[in-house]
């Protein structure tokens, strides 16, 4: 992964917030989602910095781009996702593409079989 932990910490350093502040701030964000899956401990947020293996939750990654001013998209290009490249990629990828057409329209016997 690109480093995406030293990002989040500099990012944080250069707000001038503490681990101990990021985790009080997403308290009070939890409460107001009603969700705990948005709670971002200190420690939690130590290891996610300092662990180059560590994915947050797709919750505890918005808390931090609520609590640091910074777009979801922007941080989850920290983590090597795109969001501008869906379209894109699902035109390439779309299920089902590379199949002749007339097995399109109807599909195929293999997925006719499996839906009975």
């Amino acid at each position: 992964m690109y480093d995406a932990g030293e990002k989040l910490k500099q990012l944080r350093d250069r707000l001038g917030l503490t681990t101990r502040e990021v985790a009080l701030a997403s308290v009070k964000l939890a409460k107001q989602k009603r969700n705990d899956e948005f709670l971002v401990s200190g420690p939690w947020l130590s290891q996610l910095e300092n662990n180059s293996a560590a994915v947050p939750s797709i919750f505890k990654l918005y808390s931090l781009s609520a609590l640091y001013g910074v777009s979801y998209a922007d941080l989850l290009r920290f983590y090597g996702v795109d969001t501008s490249e869906v379209g894109r990629d699902h035109i390439s990828h779309r299920p089902g593409r590379n199949k002749p057409l007339k097995d399109q329209k109807r599909g195929s016997r293999e997925e006719q079989g499996a839906a009975t």
